[in-house]
């Protein structure tokens, strides 16, 4: 096998063609290492680490593809990733009360990477996020997010696509003192 060639071989050339396999192994490195910069990796971390840093210690997010960006937030954060969840969130999804379950779950904000090209500019009053349904023969279930409910907005990224992608996070309602505004002085 690989002793009887290397045997064979002087040592000048086995040594060169480890050097050269080493060298490959750290220049494929240095490109992955150089690539991350770029994608859903660091957003997810940026989105977490402003959770981290600017939520309550107790609030609550919910967020498909959630696993970096829960490590980073340190916050509790539903996964909606459908059947992942639980039956009953699936049953919830293609019923069409979603936002009451996640609501009734104490989810007070939504997280979404990957949202279209009008959210990532800013250009929306509302934006529909879709989540497929699990369970055979149901419909889609989905949460309206409202611009004026946008609490982050992450570093634009590139997907492994190619695609331009942005982590953005929404508050589900406000809280009443947010919505009546200050209270009046007598």
């Amino acid at each position: 096998g690989a002793r009887a060639v290397e045997r064979r071989l002087p040592r000048a050339i086995v040594a060169a063609g480890m050097v050269g396999l080493a060298a490959l192994q750290v220049l494929a490195l240095a490109y992955s290492i150089s690539r991350l910069g770029h994608t859903f990796t660091i957003g997810a971390r940026e989105g977490g680490e402003w959770v981290a840093a600017n939520l309550p210690p107790d609030a609550v997010i919910g967020m498909k593809d959630s696993g970096i960006f829960s490590y980073f937030a340190q916050r509790r954060v539903m996964n909606l990733d459908g059947l992942t969840n639980s039956f009953e969130f699936a049953e919830a999804v293609c019923s069409g009360r979603m936002e009451a379950f996640v609501l009734g779950h104490g989810v007070e904000y939504i997280a979404q990477h990957a949202v279209p090209h009008g959210v990532r500019v800013g250009d929306y009053e509302t934006y529909t996020q879709p989540y497929p349904c699990g369970l055979r023969g149901g419909p889609d279930g989905e949460l309206v997010l409202r611009r004026e409910l946008e609490v982050f907005r992450g570093t634009p990224y590139k997907s492994s696509a190619g695609r331009e992608e942005q982590l953005v996070i929404w508050r589900l309602a406000r809280a009443p003192a947010e919505e009546t505004g200050p209270a009046a002085s007598p």
